[in-house]
């Protein structure tokens, strides 16, 4: 019996130690994701102008999430064709209600509030937001906004120790929830997030987008609240429709069949737009995950909605 007991507990501690040294990968691997895409970040260049507070045109960048390398595209191809063939299509017919969390981060200059956004115009944000993915079965409702005055954490939120500071001290549980930051990347980046294999459940989930490219915001022609349905759909799975780069032309695209493929992003309304002539269809440019100013951009494709089912009911389990 005693040679039992000490087995039995052997085998504890055994268990207990491969479920700590998983948990201890598992957090190393965040920690590099994460990391990285804070390099990316730092490496950004400016590829757009938007206007600033004070009508002046500004350099920009449209989106600093970072594309996964082709080695992380390959294993996640994989890991959904396995998940698919194990648990079949169900999940694509039910609705997914996503509750969202509204961080404002502001500070005080001269009497104004500058990075403010009033509960309108949060509201609108939604409106906008769920214009976008209601037709694929998503639903985000607002849960809840708080604000914080942070001089610091509003002007260098894409440093990598500041958005740490502020998520983890803001963030509200990323499992089950979208949080959604407001500041100023330095740059003039106009928003980032991170993809559901690399984040669900860290600190580190959600969206960072520049107060300004809210609706009615002054970073035109950024400001009808298209950077936050573009970066959700990151969020949710979906790439930019001109991937792999440097040459979207090659396939496998952005994983998706029915977005033509796309050799660079788009960064106007160009009608008619095709850059990959050998192949069928015209550039999305009126697609969420293209570059277009947001007067150009108004869906997701009937293929992007599915691929945001399956990464969401893969990885963001507790929705």
């Amino acid at each position: 019996m005693k040679q039992q007991r000490a087995l039995a507990l052997a085998l504890v501690l055994v268990f207990a130690t491969m479920g700590l040294a998983q948990r201890q990968v598992a957090g190393q691997a965040a920690r590099q994701t994460w990391r990285r895409a804070a390099q990316h970040r730092a490496a950004l260049q400016p590829d757009i102008t938007i206007l600033d507070e004070l009508g002046q045109r500004q350099p920009a960048a449209r989106c600093g999430t970072r594309s996964p390398g082709a080695l992380e595209r390959e294993l996640e191809a994989a890991q959904t064709r396995t998940w698919l063939r194990d648990n079949g299509m169900d999940h694509r017919a039910a609705k997914i209600t996503v509750p969202v969390q509204v961080h404002v981060i502001y500070y005080k200059k001269g009497g104004q509030e500058i990075g403010m956004l009033t509960r309108d115009t949060i509201e609108t944000q939604m409106d906008v937001l769920n214009g976008g993915f209601k037709k694929h079965g998503f639903k985000f409702v607002l849960d809840n906004i708080d604000y914080t005055k942070n001089k610091k954490w509003f002007k260098k939120c894409d440093k990598w120790n500041i958005e740490k500071k502020m998520k983890k001290a803001l963030v509200v549980d990323s499992s089950k929830n979208l949080n959604i930051y407001t500041c100023q990347p330095k740059g003039g980046i106009l928003g980032w997030a991170y993809f559901p294999e690399d984040a669900a459940g860290q600190w580190y989930d959600g969206i960072v987008a520049l107060h300004s490219s809210f609706p009615g915001g002054t970073a035109v022609p950024y400001d009808e609240g298209d950077t936050i349905t573009h970066e959700a759909g990151h969020w949710a799975g979906l790439l930019h429709t001109f991937e792999p780069q440097p040459d979207g032309c090659v396939a496998p695209g952005d994983e998706v069949k029915d977005t033509p493929a796309e050799k660079t992003p788009s960064y106007d309304c160009t009608v008619g737009r095709d850059t990959c002539p050998g192949k069928a269809g015209v550039d999305p440019i009126d697609n969420l995950m293209d570059y277009s100013p947001d007067a150009c951009m108004d869906h997701f494709s009937k293929g992007q909605g599915r691929r945001a089912k399956d990464q969401v009911a893969m990885y963001r389990v507790d929705l």
